[in-house]
């Protein structure tokens, strides 16, 4: 039996998420599911804090839903889009305010460097603000 604490075998999201991420999302109906399952399980944690995607996941997410804005032809569509860019975002750094206040601790710069940019691939909450960043930016074209 799962609880609020003990998150479900996570191959199985991840499953889905990446049939997502290779779906045809040409059609209106498929690109409003795929955002809608998206933005639920890109914002939704277990009650230890933890996220159901992260990591690559989380990263795949972002982009499809910026794809998605920028090129559907349906306008509640590219309206969903944005709002789930803008939740998704929003609860990743509600999750690293929420570290930050439990005692985690932001990498100085001088480690930073010996980590040759390691620092954001890591399995944690700020790794996961790392990726969103570097997802905008690329979508961005930097």
């Amino acid at each position: 039996s799962l609880t609020q604490s003990s998150p479900p075998p996570l191959p199985a999201i991840f499953l889905l998420t990446e049939s997502l991420f290779i779906s045809d999302l040409s059609a209106e109906s498929t690109e409003l599911s795929a955002l809608k399952f998206l933005l639920t399980t890109g914002c939704r944690t277990y009650g230890n804090d933890e996220a159901m995607l992260r990591g690559t996941h989380l990263l795949q997410t972002i982009r499809v839903c910026y794809h998605v804005y920028l090129k559907t032809r349906s306008e509640p569509n590219r309206t969903t889009a944005r709002a789930a860019l803008q939740q998704l975002v929003s609860s990743v750094f509600k999750r690293m305010e929420h570290a930050v206040e439990k005692g985690f601790v932001l990498v100085e710069l001088e480690e930073e460097e010996e980590l040759e940019g390691d620092v954001f691939r890591s399995d944690t909450v700020l790794g996961d603000v790392g990726t969103v960043y570097q997802s905008v930016w690329e979508g961005l074209g930097f």
